[in-house]
């Protein structure tokens, strides 16, 4: 009877896994479109919350006029902000594109790539050998010929995509507007009434479903969100790390690069030393030392920064394993596309949080098993 019932949970368990990641699959690739504007206006309200508190218990102003007046100051500098981030990026990302593409461009890779080669040379006989070979030496021209026409076609693909994705957001822009306005309207009142969501909905459930629900919501909350959020600040921090470093050893093109590192660093195994570290190496090798060893010195303090703030900033409970975060990733990336990069983790995380509060704990398991004495 106690291994039947272990069966049926089991089963239980997997039903349920089975059509949790289904209604993932579902929400992301039809209804998380429409619904966008709704999320993104109760989680702008949410971060207004705090501030506006403050603001009610120090100030004599009414409390829906400070949440306005709150709202409307965020929604400004975010506003302003993202504006000012898009133009640097666009703008940035085409000088980029055009710059790579230059003959002249590709000749100095060439040029280095030879040099790095030379290097390599002097320093392991076993590679002098090679080079010596009528193999050896076509093999690595292969190489370099491979190196350069993938800086060549990936240059020529960002300049052409350039055009038809400004094209598309501007086909896109009245869409874009709606959207913005309604997501700014529904932001602006959700500020104003923090809680009336949470009244609403504990008027449409009985007691027992709406506190499921909210155990729900706050296992979610405690997990997902707060990843979420870390991995923003995160974010932030390793993008203001970068940008002010290649500013300050005057790498061209620090914004763009600065993000395309923080973005990068965000996933696991690929970080910004994995980038930086051989990069720095090889400009070393080829003669640039200074800047070499200035990629090398920031790879190795933005690396250290990192490791000692992300257990601080996201806590050592709240992430997956990296094993499944790279399963999650993988399965996003071939059910979703790109957008399942990031839906994929968020969804195993979803599901780490929420099946604690709908299934049975491992202290029931045991229960039903019954204790097993070792052999």
């Amino acid at each position: 009877m106690k291994d039947k019932d272990l069966l049926i949970k089991w089963c239980s368990r997997g039903a349920f896994l089975a059509v949790f990641l289904i209604l993932i699959y579902l929400f992301f690739k039809w209804l998380f479109p429409i619904f966008f504007p709704f999320i993104l206006a109760y989680g702008f309200s949410r971060l207004v919350k705090r501030p506006s508190e403050l603001i009610v218990r120090r100030t004599p102003l009414p409390e829906k006029v400070s949440r306005g007046a709150v709202f409307i100051f965020f929604a400004s500098a975010v506003g302003t902000v993202i504006f000012l981030l898009v133009r640097q990026l666009f703008s940035e990302a085409g000088e980029l594109a055009r710059h790579l593409g230059e003959p002249s461009v590709l000749e100095g890779y060439a040029e280095s790539f030879d040099g790095f080669v030379s290097s390599l040379r002097e320093k392991f006989p076993f590679i002098k050998r090679l080079s010596e070979k009528a193999d050896g030496s076509s093999y690595l021209s292969g190489i370099r010929d491979y190196l350069l026409d993938g800086i060549k076609n990936g240059a020529a693909g960002i300049s052409s995509r350039i055009p038809s994705a400004a094209a598309d957001i501007l086909s896109y822009l009245p869409k874009l507007l709606f959207s913005g306005i309604v997501t700014v309207i529904l932001a602006f009142y959700l500020s104003l009434e923090p809680d009336l969501i949470g009244r609403s909905v504990s008027k449409l459930l009985d007691k027992k479903s709406y506190l499921t629900l909210y155990s729900i919501g706050q296992a979610v909350k405690k997990s997902t969100l707060s990843y979420l959020k870390g991995s923003a600040v995160l974010l932030v921090m390793t993008f203001a790390e970068l940008f002010l470093a290649f500013t300050l050893i005057r790498v061209r093109y620090a914004f763009v690069l600065a993000l395309g590192l923080a973005l990068a660093d965000l996933l696991p195994v690929i970080g910004v030393g994995t980038v930086l570290f051989p990069v720095g190496g090889i400009m070393a090798l080829t003669g640039d030392s200074r800047t070499g060893l200035s990629l090398i010195a920031v790879a190795a303090a933005v690396t250290l920064l990192r490791q000692l703030t992300e257990p601080k900033i996201i806590g050592r409970s709240v992430g997956l394993h990296p094993v499944y975060m790279i399963l999650s990733i993988y399965a996003g990336s071939r059910l979703l596309g790109f957008i399942g990069i990031i839906v994929g983790p968020i969804a195993a995380m979803t599901l780490s949080a929420v099946y604690p509060v709908l299934m049975p704990s491992q202290k029931e398991d045991a229960a039903v098993v019954g204790e097993r004495t070792p052999r």
